[in-house]
């Protein structure tokens, strides 16, 4: 008899912890669907997951001059500030997130430089890739960055 009673109290001791186990479990797997479908991104009238924005918030754009000038001090802006100097490269790929203002700042030069987006990387959802823009000494805002 106090063998079953042992065998009845042990089972209830056990029993309790590992219902409560089953439950927190169902819980955080109930909350991180709903943070998986907070990230799910809508296109059109299909869903689809957004893997890339998950891994990282970066994405790379290279920009170009048109021709074979040197413009050293011609500088590509990332949200008003300078991220990198052509100097003596013909082309520069910069890093960007999503929402970035990506600019071109030839204000120095008195000439008129053609300049043009040459790549994306592909998590960059960019309406102008491989779209030309003519400089004359002035700011041109190229494009702000769409990470899908």
């Amino acid at each position: 008899m106090r063998k079953d009673n042992f065998f009845s109290i042990l089972e209830k001791i056990l029993l309790v912890p590992a219902i409560l186990l089953l439950i927190t479990v169902i819980i955080y797997n109930s909350l991180e669907m709903v943070n998986i479908q907070q990230k799910t991104v809508l296109l059109g009238n299909r869903q689809e997951y957004n893997l890339q924005a998950l891994v990282s918030p970066y994405g790379e754009i290279t920009i170009s001059i048109d021709g074979n000038a040197n413009y050293p001090q011609l500088e590509l802006m990332i949200n008003g500030l300078v991220a990198k100097k052509f100097n003596e490269d013909n082309s520069v790929t910069v890093s960007v997130r999503d929402g970035d203002l990506v600019q071109v700042n030839a204000s120095m030069y008195q000439e008129t430089i053609d300049i043009r987006l040459d790549e994306a990387s592909n998590n960059i959802r960019i309406p102008n890739l491989h779209a030309t823009w003519t400089l004359n000494s002035n700011i041109v805002v190229l494009s702000t960055i769409r990470i899908q």
